[in-house]
């Protein structure tokens, strides 16, 4: 930002992010809109033990059943929008965002979208390299597992067990490699 003629830095401008942002970009009523930041439902969503208790209920579904059978896939596919998940997962990898997948998602979903689960890109400051002067929110502590002989687990942190299991099915990794070489 410039203030008359002198450089005073970068300065982010966002909307307020919560239910109500699905709302005002996507026309969904907000008491429809179940959403979570890092695998928990906030204070202001109307709907938070019944939208917990749907997302967990498709968490496990996907995560406890195998991908790689045809109708557990296309249950998956009903379930959550794995293109939302590819993209987000994707963008993360390619801004270096050090602050995730510990933190920092978002997870909706509202009949009146789609019904499915999405993701959505949120707080990327440490991104694109972490800002002098500040020390990074874990996650490379030597916690997160190691990427061994395979794509999985990918990582770990919030959201990793669903990518984690829908890469088993060759359908979702080849996607999921195309979205991240794009």
């Amino acid at each position: 930002m410039f203030i008359n003629g002198r450089y005073e830095g970068l300065f982010d401008l966002r909307e307020r992010e919560g239910p109500s942002l699905i709302e005002s970009n996507l026309g969904c009523d907000n008491d429809n809109v179940d959403f979570m930041k890092d695998d928990r439902f906030v204070a202001d969503d109307p709907s938070s033990p019944e939208g917990h208790a749907r997302y967990i209920a498709a968490r496990d579904f996907v995560v406890n059943n195998d991908m790689t059978v045809p109708a557990n896939y296309a249950q998956a596919l009903q379930l959550f929008n794995v293109d939302s998940l590819a993209h987000d997962w994707a963008l993360s990898f390619f801004v270096g965002n050090i602050d995730w997948p510990w933190h920092n998602q978002h997870i909706w979903r509202s009949p009146e979208f789609d019904g499915r689960w999405n993701w959505r890109p949120h707080d990327l400051d440490f991104a694109f390299g972490l800002p002098q002067g500040l020390a990074p929110n874990p996650p490379f502590d030597g916690s997160a597992p190691r990427i061994e002989d395979n794509l999985y687990p990918l990582l770990g942190g919030i959201g990793s067990e669903i990518i984690n299991s829908l890469l088993r099915n060759p359908t979702f990794r080849d996607r999921f490699i195309n979205v991240v070489a794009d």
